[in-house]
């Protein structure tokens, strides 16, 4: 098994050579990765080779095959919240985002959207180094999204529920 290290693209990226899948808008693409040199890589999708360049500057990557171009800007946890908290306050109206103070799992969420919240109020558990921590709401109003799912670790700095 081959893996290429692209510090070259600015950052560590490994590749392995092998049988991958990818999302795209929601849908899943299998495809076989059969070479990598230098900033080209052979690709089989369905049958049929692709010899694809690929250009990388921060997130967003250049990508070059067979007379078409295509810009792929790879998204994470926090550019996705970003994005959520960026287009409610495109709707207008004053919501307060509620920011996570640390890295954990969320175990438990007690309130849901729609709820009704008073200052203070707890809205879901966090565990960080073994200890459930109780995430409170500073603000009273309605819970007018949830950001975060029980069972799944989050990073410190993302947004975990919004109160109008």
């Amino acid at each position: 098994m081959k893996i290429r290290n692209y510090t070259n693209w600015g950052t560590d990226i490994l590749a392995e050579v092998g049988e991958h899948k990818i999302r795209i808008n929601g849908g899943e693409v299998s495809f076989s990765l059969l070479s990598i040199e230098n900033n080209y890589v052979l690709v089989k999708i369905d049958e049929k080779p692709y010899k694809v360049y690929i250009n990388k500057d921060k997130s967003v990557f250049d990508i070059y095959t067979q007379g078409v171009y295509f810009r792929l800007r790879l998204k994470n946890k926090i550019t996705e919240y970003q994005e959520k908290i960026a287009e409610a306050e495109k709707k207008g109206g004053r919501e307060h985002h509620v920011i996570s103070p640390m890295p954990g799992l969320v175990t438990k969420i007690v309130r849901q959207k729609g709820d009704q919240v008073q200052a203070g109020d707890t809205v879901l558990f966090l565990e960080a180094m073994k200890m459930e921590n109780a995430i409170k709401c500073f603000y009273s109003g309605v819970i007018e999204d949830i950001y975060v799912e029980e069972n799944k670790n989050i990073e410190k700095g993302i947004p975990l529920f919004a109160v109008k």
